[in-house]
Formats: structure tokens, sequence, C-alpha cells
């Protein structure tokens, strides 16, 4: 009975229930236009920042996290790899070396880093392959010796150095037993990824050329893993850890520490052009196409003795130093490794839930002002009610009833509305050219595409459902509690 008066009280005054359903209708409908904006934004900032290069997760050694240099390194353990690659929840995964060197041609040249890679595991850990404006991507296995290394270069430094596919440039860079190395690169192609640091210093290598060059045979500074879900990678991070320790530990006891052989020391640079011929091979080297380390004589063509190493920062660093790098794998996630896109993220859900305090807050007071002029109009009627036998409880019911009905009617016909554009956008991205000329912009070095993919979920449709309920519960008590206290008599004489 309750339900069936406050519908027919609804009707009765058709215009005023419009106007307050439709406003309802309205800010339920930007809410969750909005969240899925935001949600979309803030998964197109995450994938921009991990796809590209990073990954969800991250494995150092201990030390590299603290002082991320050359020799902070631990073993390629492909048994390692393979243990973590069978997660259910690790979609790729991708060993890289790390180092920093100098490279141009006769006419410049400019500071770079160093990425060596494996072509195969990267392409299908990141999205690097998909920025490919020119050229191709690195080949599966490194030309045969004497041809010049390849090489994959960003497009700004591509374009410093005025760079094409085909080009060479010169490699300059410090070894981990302190030699400078040396090295001849081919650009075979040029990547854009929306990501400025890779775009102005990154130069991707095959691995093994890296580890030839900078002597760090067997050896990585990072292992970058790709997750399923984004989301999850805290998780999925703390089950890598969970495999690194019981590998650390099968290791043997004691095995706290990673010590890796401490190659022969050379004192000299060898040249890619005139490379020392010796029987053997070099470790970690399986296609056997890299001379091994050892001592050349000085007067040999294309090679100049180096009488001490010359560490970067004029630092001594000893052989011990060098080689035996802390054993301690740590692994960590995206928000971990960038805590300020983390912060970010979370600053930005404080926002939508301000915004959403604030437009149900306009939403209340548009609510409560038609039910409290409703009650008002009606004084008359609710004195009738009362003088028959209607309890103020069951006055007071109806009431909210009413607000309740009128409140959820405009905001399942808001939520249909900003659900049916979210998926529109969803599907065809909203375009963010037509609040500026730029065809992209960028926010915390990452870059962003004109078109921004909303993200739907339950919650995004749920949120202001339920927010709009409990609004319109608490908006409906303050005219029921008033009316539920009328004075049945003065109430029809009209002078309540």
């Amino acid at each position: 009975m309750i339900a069936r008066l406050a519908v027919r009280n609804l009707f009765r005054n058709r215009w005023r229930s419009a106007l307050t359903a439709g406003g309802v209708a309205v800010a339920t409908a930007l809410l969750t236009w909005s969240i899925c904006l935001f949600d979309g934004m803030m998964a197109e900032m995450v994938r921009g920042a991990t796809a590209v290069q990073m990954g969800q997760v991250q494995v150092h050694d201990k030390d590299y996290i603290e002082s991320p240099t050359l020799f902070h390194h631990f073993p390629q353990d492909e048994a390692l790899f393979d243990r973590i690659g069978a997660l259910p929840e690790v979609s790729a995964l991708s060993p890289r070396a790390y180092a920093y060197g100098l490279a141009g041609h006769e006419r410049k040249s400019q500071v770079v880093q160093l990425i060596g890679v494996d072509p195969g595991r990267e392409s299908s850990t990141t999205v690097i392959t998909r920025g490919l404006i020119a050229g191709r991507w690195l080949s599966q296995t490194p030309p045969a010796l004497p041809a010049p290394r390849e090489v994959v270069v960003g497009t700004t430094f591509a374009d410093q150095l005025g760079l094409q596919v085909g080009d060479e440039l010169v490699l300059f860079l410090q070894a981990t037993d302190g030699s400078l190395g040396n090295d001849l690169l081919e650009v075979v192609g040029i990547v854009r990824t929306g990501n400025l640091m890779v775009d102005r210093q990154a130069f991707y290598l095959h691995l093994a050329d890296l580890q030839y060059d900078a002597v760090l045979e067997g050896r990585i500074h990072e292992l970058a893993i790709r997750v399923q879900d984004v989301a999850r990678a805290p998780q999925v991070a703390q089950q890598v850890a969970n495999i690194l320790e019981s590998h650390r530990q099968a290791a043997g006891p004691g095995r706290g520490r990673t010590i890796i052989e401490q190659p022969e020391l050379t004192d000299v640079a060898h040249s890619p052009f005139e490379p020392p011929q010796a029987d053997g091979a070099i470790p970690g080297d399986p296609s056997g196409i890299y001379p091994p380390l050892g001592r050349v004589e000085a007067d040999q063509p294309g090679v100049r003795a180096i009488e001490q190493p010359v560490p970067f920062g004029g630092e001594e660093r000893g052989p011990a130093e060098s080689a035996e790098p802390n054993g301690d794998l740590v692994a960590r996630p995206w928000q971990a490794i960038v805590p300020e896109l983390a912060m970010y993220v979370e600053m930005t859900d404080v926002g939508i839930w301000v915004t959403i305090f604030l437009v149900y807050l306009m939403v209340a007071l548009g609510i409560l002002n038609a039910q409290r002029m409703s009650a008002l109009e009606r004084r008359r009627e609710f004195g009738v009610l009362l003088a028959i036998g209607l309890t103020p409880r069951q006055l007071g019911h109806i009431v909210v009833a009413e607000t309740v009905v009128l409140t959820l009617a405009g905001a399942i016909l808001g939520a249909a509305l900003g659900l049916a554009l979210s998926a529109y956008y969803a599907h065809a991205g909203f375009d963010m050219g037509m609040f500026s000329e730029q065809a992209s912009y960028s926010f915390m070095g990452v870059s962003f595409s004109d078109r921004i993919y909303f993200v739907l979920s339950a919650g995004s449709v749920l949120l202001p459902l339920v927010s709009v309920t409990v609004v319109a519960i608490l908006c409906g008590i303050w005219p029921a509690i008033k009316s539920a206290r009328l004075n049945a008599t003065q109430a029809i004489a009209g002078r309540s």
C-alpha cells in the first residue's frame, strides 16, 4: 500500500517529478561517464609507463635498486627464468643488460643508454616493436662478425643526429673490467614510443653484443616481466619473490650472495674491426661468433694499449668489487618502481570521490527541495490521512518511499545513459583533440594519444546507483519527519 500510494503521489505532479528525476539522471550519467573516463586515462598512463619498456614487474640485484650502475648485476639463469615464466599470471619476460656510452658519427655524438635485449623476448614483453616508424626490429641472432652490430634508436635521437636506416655509428663505453670498449653499429630501425626518455636516449642492442662490449658475459641487470592484469602486479611480484627465495635456498646453505667468476682482466680495448683471433669461445656466447677475451699485443692492428682501466667518474674499482654483486634479488611491481605514478593514481581516486561528493551534494539539494515543497503543498491531505487512521510512521514511510522511487527511476535511467555513452567511447575512443590542436600530449614523461578509450567496470555503474540511493534516503528523512509530526486538526484547517 505504501509503495502504491508513493507512486500515485508522484504522478499527481508530473512536471516536478520529471524535472527532479531528470536532474538525478543527468548527474548519474555524468558520474558514470566521468569514472569510466578517469579509469581509461589512468589505464592509458599505466600502460604508457609500463608497456613500452619497464614492464609491470622487475627483478634486480638489491644493490642495483639503490645504485643502478654497470657493476650491480646478477647471473642470466635460464632455469630461474623458466620457473618465473611458468606462473599463470605471467605473460612474458625479458632479460636485459644496461650501460651508458657515447655514440655518434664524424659530425656529432651524444650520450646514450644502451639496452641489451633478447629480440624475441623483448617484443613479447613490451610493445616496442609497435613503435617502429622506419626499418625493422633486431634480428633474432646477431649478425656474424665482422659485420657491424645492429641497433634500434629512438626517433628523437635519430633526428638530433640526422640518422636514417642503414647509417653507421661508432660506440664507446666503459666495461666492467675497467677497459674501454668500442664497437661499430648499424641503425636497422627507428622507433617512436611516446616515452620521452626512450625516444631521446635508448639504444637497443642484442643482449649478447652488449654483454661482450661491456664484459658482462652471462650476466644481466634486469628481468622485466609482463603480467596479464596490471592491477595484480603486486601479487605477481610476491609470487616472483617467493620463487627467487626458493631458488636461492636451493642453491645451497650459505649462498646469500651470488658470486660471479671474475673474467681475466684485459689491458687493452678490443676493436670490432680487427678482433683478436684465438681458440675457444666466450662463456655465455653459445653461437661462438665472438672471439675469447684475452691479452693481445699493443701493436696488433686496430688495438690500442691501455695502461690502466679507466672507470667512469674517476673512481677506481677493483676486480672483486666489479665481479661480486649482491646475490639478493628483489622483485618489485610498477607501483614500487615509479611510486609517483602510483601516487598520482591514488590521488585521482580521491579526486573521483570528491567529485562524487560535490555532484551528489547538488543532487541532494534538488531532491530535498522537491520533496519538501511536495510535503508542504499536501499538508491538508496528510492531515486527512492521519485523521482516518494512518499512523505517523506510515505517513513518514510514504514520503521516504516517494523520494526513493523518484530517485531510483532517475538513477537507473542515468546509469543506462552513462553506460551506453561509455561503451561507445570504450570502442571508438574519446577524441581529446577537441580540447587542443595537439595530436598528442604528455604527462610525467608518458605520451598520450589524442584518443582515450574508456574502461568499463561494474563499479563505474554500481557506485553512482548505490550513492544516489543513499542520498535519496537521507533527503527523504527530513520531509518525512516533518510530515509525521503534523497535527491532523491544524493541518486540515490550514493553520500548520
